[in-house]
C-alpha cells in the first residue's frame, strides 16, 4: 500500500505501507526501513543552495532532519536504515 495520507486503511493493516516521512508522521509500524537516508532532502536541496541565504539553508536542513527523526520514531520494535557512506 502505498501512503498518501497519515492513515493505513483498515483493509491493510497486515501490508507493506510505502511512504515518504511527511506521510508516516503520527503512525507506528512493528518495523520501520529507511532506505537511502543521505538522499533525504536531495530532490528539493537544489532549489535552496542555489540560493544565496543562509538562513534558508539552514532552515531546510533542520527541516530534513526533523523528517528523519519523525520517519525513525515511527518504529515500534526494530528500524533498519541504509545509506552510502561517502
Amino acid at each position: 500500500v502505498i501512503l498518501k495520507d497519515d492513515v493505513i486503511p483498515e483493509e491493510h493493516e497486515e501490508c507493506l505501507c510505502l511512504g515518504n516521512a511527511k506521510a508516516i508522521k503520527g503512525l507506528e509500524f512493528s518495523v520501520v526501513m529507511m532506505t537511502s537516508v543521505e538522499q533525504m532532502g536531495k530532490n528539493e536541496k537544489h532549489h535552496i543552495f542555489d540560493s544565496k541565504d543562509h538562513i534558508a539553508k539552514r532552515n531546510f536542513e533542520k527541516q530534513v532532519d526533523c523528517e528523519k527523526y519523525v520517519a525513525m520514531t515511527r518504529a515500534r520494535d526494530e528500524l533498519v536504515i541504509t545509506y552510502v557512506e561517502k
